[in-house]
């Protein structure tokens, strides 16, 4: 059932988003409440959807119409575990006219779990699994390869021992993220038709990092950009070609008067050209839009990259303000 509405959806933070032919679907998220009086106000996240809302809503904007709907969704069988049910930090594609959503925080733990979900009839699906899936965690990259998904980084529970292909982990020590949990730089790939996990032992792979961007360029190059390891954020590019998994970078600038965006985490990375083209190989660039910097302060700018000659050139934000 979909409800078209007047506004905006509730402003959030940390949901996901893919784009499925000409419509935006927006998952989860966190939002703010002020709990408390006087001196004694503090904000309080609360997860979406929330736990009471059983419509379990996607909210999804029509690029054509320039308006948005609300979509009740359910579970599979109607058995509501087949419904996400962690609001932050996770991350969805489209692929093949379905959707698929990994990962997560909820403010009480991570998830590692896939879920699928038919947009035509709005039912999710919990995907079962074998092989050594990566660790519970939010805050990584996914993208398409071929049939399966690549999903590498992020934020979340401690690697085993002997487990991650040759990943590494860096204990989390600031009680901003949470305390005692680590940063990673795991790359796995997930064959939804399978159901199967595969660790991937990756040459080259970024450090440890998490709230990147890491977006398809190509039918076999992604691309890495940004990202944040305890306080410190980055400003580094990283090209993983999908067909070998092995990556190339950091690319940094040659020198402070190059042009380059500064370090960030939280940003915005889109193609220019739709990956699948042909000619996206040799003519693609990339837009990054905004971010959070050095700091914790909020980035208000845009740059686009040039990924053959790996050359970036700020552009000028026009802000449209009513009085």
């Amino acid at each position: 059932m979909a409800e078209l509405v007047d506004d905006v959806p509730i402003a959030r933070t940390g949901a996901a988003i893919t784009v499925v032919g000409n419509k935006m679907l927006v998952w989860g998220g966190f939002t703010q409440e002020i709990e408390g009086e006087g001196d004694d106000r503090f904000p309080l996240n609360i997860p979406l959807p929330e736990e009471d809302d059983e419509d379990y809503p996607i909210e999804e904007y029509s690029i054509t119409e320039q308006c948005w709907r609300r979509h009740q969704t359910s579970g599979k069988g109607g058995n509501a575990d087949n419904i996400p049910a962690f609001g932050s930090g996770s991350v969805m594609i489209s692929m093949g006219g379905l959707v698929y959503l990994y990962g997560g925080w909820n403010d009480q733990q991570f998830s590692n779990d896939v879920f699928r979900l038919d947009p035509v009839k709005m039912e999710w699906e919990k995907l079962p699994y074998t092989g050594y899936p990566p660790v519970q965690k939010c805050h990584c990259g996914m993208v398409q390869y071929q049939d399966k998904l690549v999903v590498f980084g992020g934020i979340g529970m401690a690697g085993e021992p002997g487990r991650g292909g040759g990943a590494q982990y860096i204990t989390c020590h600031d009680t901003t993220v949470t305390y005692g949990y680590s940063w990673n730089n795991e790359l796995h790939s997930f064959d939804p038709n399978t159901g199967h996990w595969q660790e991937i032992d990756s040459p080259n792979r970024p450090p440890p990092t998490g709230a990147f961007t890491f977006t398809e360029i190509d039918p076999d190059h992604a691309i890495l950009f940004g990202g944040r390891v305890e306080h410190t954020r980055m400003n580094h590019v990283y090209i993983l070609d999908m067909k070998s998994m092995s990556w190339s970078g950091p690319h940094l600038p040659a020198n402070q008067d190059e042009p380059w965006p500064t370090s960030r985490t939280l940003h915005t990375m889109v193609p220019l050209l739709d990956p699948q083209l042909p000619r996206a190989r040799r003519e693609q660039k990339v837009i990054v839009v905004w971010g959070k910097g050095r700091d914790n302060k909020h980035v208000r700018d845009m740059w686009i990259l040039d990924v053959a000659s790996m050359t970036w050139k700020e552009v000028t934000l026009l802000y449209m303000c009513s009085s």
